[in-house]
């Protein structure tokens, strides 16, 4: 019988692990105190108190908690030595399902978002580039959007009589890109012009949660996006003396000798070995402190406020019909495949994270169990949508998840696609005529080959951080392949040749981007791409399921 602990990377033999816990179920982390206070409450003003646990007439809650640049490796989840998400381990433990091999679709915020909230991948919502007369191709003015055909998780809830709503953290997660479609409301980062306050961050994404929730009807179905950016947010701001203290004394971290140094600051960004200018305000600080921040952050910030939104809901007798899932949207590197600090390439740091799943327990599904089974991002809706018995929409890339939650199956996928890296200037226009020099990641329950183009915007910035020269490395690629049983280390700095395995991985990629490439091209139509979008065309991705039936 496995623990969290012993899971390590999650990314072993496939199997399904009981969690031990010495402890009876309860109905929140830390909700007891909570719920006695306030029966103490309702006492003193002369009101009986309803039944712990809330009526059985409180409507049913979906709520899904997307983490930025939260990865699976600095969580307590697995076997790391900093103990950052105690009471999410002990949510997964007590009462949800652990997914330990679990994968974004993309190390960026916008892709990222499109497949959690489509259950596809986020090539959906890229926009094609323009094909002129002599054969240029130039990119849109707006490279993302999702079109209306796409399925939505907030649409098929919405559907069914479910109040919905999202909260999001960062302007590009907008209306403009068309992430508010199936949400009854949509609250942009800061809040409403009305809010006196705007706040940002967690405690204002949290507080118009509550606000909107204490709202409904208390028999009322309703399901809740909310997005924290707190962990990437929190670079552009100084990293304070007593701030550095005070982390050390609450979490009793120590620096990592191995990471006591100064960074070199680039001067653009993405830039790799070296930090991006915005992350490098005054007082410099070494890269050990830098990880330090990151996981005091976790541990204070996330770890505490997740308890204290669980705790609250039971406390409005909301909790035990709440199903949650929370998930991180994608990692963060600290130099281990190059770049510091940032997000963006195809390795685990920037693609694994974690991923638990809190069924509500009228849903009757086993619980304190680790699944190790590859899971990509895109499997998370219609995961959703299974648990309520909703009809999954054609045109969803994804499997549920819940044939392995009950026991039925041991995998859902054989691999995993992940993409639409940062890298690559939209606008060039060789950039996606004929190779995909976004680069790729393949992923298998084991390993991960990955292929870029560090070079691809020719001579600048990015390609002298990663080559060391200013020569033109436009068309060099850069592969690696990492076996995670022979090499636990985070990151693929430590590539060799790839062989026969990897061109094998590189294979599957490349045929996964072209058929990608062509679903943009139907997805998003317009006069210069009409022979894309012919009746094999359209046939031939319907038989792939990578299209739904209205293109």
């Amino acid at each position: 019988m496995d623990s969290l602990a012993s899971e390590g990377a999650g990314i072993d033999a496939l199997s399904v692990s009981s969690l031990s816990s010495d402890r009876s179920p309860r109905s929140a982390p830390g909700s007891g105190r909570f719920l006695a206070a306030s029966l103490l409450v309702l006492t003193a003003c002369g009101q009986p108190p309803e039944p712990v646990g809330g009526s059985a007439t409180n409507g049913r809650g979906m709520l899904v908690i997307v983490v930025d640049a939260l990865r699976f490796d600095h969580t307590s989840l697995g076997s790391y030595d900093r103990n950052t998400t105690p009471r999410l381990k002990e949510l997964a433990e007590a009462q949800g399902v652990l997914f330990s091999n679990a994968w974004s679709v993309a190390p960026d915020l916008i892709p990222a978002h499109v497949s959690i909230l489509t259950g596809c991948d986020a090539s959906v919502a890229r926009r094609p580039n323009v094909l002129l007369s002599d054969g240029t191709l130039l990119s849109p003015l707006t490279t993302w959007f999702i079109p209306e055909v796409v399925p939505r998780l907030a649409r098929e809830f919405l559907a069914h009589g479910w109040r919905t709503a999202a909260f999001v953290d960062h302007a590009h997660i907008s209306k403009r890109r068309g992430f508010e479609d199936g949400f009854r409301e949509f609250v942009d980062v800061g809040g409403d012009r009305s809010d006196a306050t705007r706040d940002v961050g967690l405690p204002g994404v949290t507080r118009r949660f509550y606000q909107w929730v204490s709202r409904l009807g208390a028999d009322e179905d309703w399901m809740a996006y909310i997005h924290w950016n707190d962990l990437e947010a929190m670079w552009s701001s100084p990293y304070t003396d007593d701030e550095l203290r005070a982390d050390q004394n609450v979490t009793g971290y120590e620096l990592r000798p191995e990471l006591d140094y100064l960074p070199a600051v680039g001067g653009h960004a993405p830039v790799f070995h070296a930090l991006p200018p915005s992350r490098a305000p005054n007082p410099r600080r070494t890269l050990a402190q830098y990880e330090l921040r990151y996981d005091a952050a976790i541990r204070n910030r996330l770890d505490r406020n997740l308890d204290r939104l669980f705790d609250t809901l039971a406390m409005d007798g909301r909790w035990d019909r709440t199903s949650v899932l929370i998930v991180g949207s994608f990692g963060i590197g600290f130099g281990e495949s190059g770049l510091l600090v940032d997000s963006g390439t195809y390795s685990d740091v920037d693609l694994h994270v974690p991923v638990i799943l809190r069924p509500a327990p009228e849903l009757n599904l086993p619980t304190g169990t680790v699944q190790s089974a590859l899971v990509s991002s895109v499997d998370l809706m219609p995961t959703l949508l299974d648990m309520m018995d909703f009809d999954i929409p054609s045109g969803v890339h994804g499997h549920s998840l819940l044939p392995l939650v009950r026991g039925e199956q041991q995998r859902v996928r054989d691999w995993a696609y992940a993409s639409h890296g940062p890298f690559a200037p939209p606008g060039r226009p060789d950039t996606q005529a004929t190779s995909p020099r976004y680069g790729f990641a393949v992923i298998e329950e084991d390993r991960i080959y990955s292929i870029q183009w560090p070079g691809c915007g020719g001579i600048g910035a990015l390609s002298q951080s990663w080559f060391g020269d200013s020569n033109s490395h436009r068309r060099e690629t850069v592969e690696a392949l990492k076996v995670f049983s022979d090499d636990p280390r985070p990151g693929n700095l430590n590539r060799g040749p790839v062989g026969e395995e990897g061109a094998r991985l590189r294979e599957l990629g490349r045929t996964m981007h072209a058929d990608l490439d062509r679903v943009r091209e139907v997805l998003h139509p317009s006069d210069w791409n009409l022979e894309a979008r012919g009746p094999d065309v359209l046939g031939e991705l319907r038989k792939k399921g990578l299209i739904g039936d209205t293109p």
